[in-house]
């Protein structure tokens, strides 16, 4: 081979050299965008009532009412006979002016009310207070207000001896104010908040059983006297 032409042999042969290590190294890469995974509001099949009723409440006192909806609509599926998702879901079916769904959603509530048993004091008092939303929803203000009253007196009962702490009284306050007990409600809400009652999310300020006594002028001044503020 003549040496001019081995020359341009030796040159092509590091020019393509050159050009595999600039592609390799230096070159700009453009990326392949990837698909991503879809998402789901669907909770997940382990989520206990519990659970989900937490992040119900949470939705709720954040005013995501439809986030509250999709919520309620995961306890259907995974806790369709659980007393605590049909009380969701009327509360927020409410709250969205749905109120023929809604009375649906009270008409379940009222049969799975008992679905526990008799049980305690405790216990009771837990079904009065679900019947009581159930009739509320279907009947009216008045016609619950026994229901309440009941689990409100089974709830001081099942205390027996034992001091009510600030998740007592507060508890104690919800069923006084759907009960129509206003005195009685405004002085436990001033109990729950003077023993130290915590609520990080505010859902005191978006309880529904507390709707009778909110629009008392003394349920925020007790509120702001211990630093809570709607």
């Amino acid at each position: 081979m003549d040496r001019p032409i081995r020359t341009l042999v030796w040159i092509s042969g590091v020019l393509a050299a050159s050009s595999f290590i600039y592609i390799m190294v230096f070159a700009p890469v453009t990326a392949v965008p990837r698909k991503r995974a879809a998402t789901s509001q669907r909770a997940a099949p382990g989520q206990s009532i519990a659970q989900l009723d937490q992040s119900f409440r949470a939705a709720l006192a954040s005013g995501d009412v439809h986030a509250a909806a999709e919520v309620s609509r995961n306890m259907m599926r995974l806790h369709p006979k659980n007393r605590i998702t049909w009380f969701s879901r009327g509360v927020v079916l409410e709250q969205l002016g749905e109120h023929e769904n809604a009375e649906i959603a009270w008409n379940n509530l009222l049969q799975y009310a008992d679905a526990r048993g008799v049980g305690g004091a405790r216990e009771v008092s837990q079904r009065d207070y679900f019947v009581g939303w159930g009739v509320w929803g279907v009947s009216g203000e008045q016609a619950s207000r026994e229901h309440f009253r009941r689990a409100a007196d089974s709830y001081v009962e099942s205390l027996a001896e034992a001091v009510a702490g600030a998740a007592d009284s507060y508890n104690l306050a919800c069923y006084r104010s759907m009960a129509g007990q206003i005195e009685l409600a405004l002085g436990h809400w001033e109990d729950a908040l003077r023993l130290g009652f915590a609520d990080q999310t505010k859902w005191w300020a978006r309880d529904p059983d507390l709707d009778p006594i909110r629009s008392d002028p003394r349920f925020a001044q007790i509120a702001q006297r211990y630093g809570y503020s709607e």
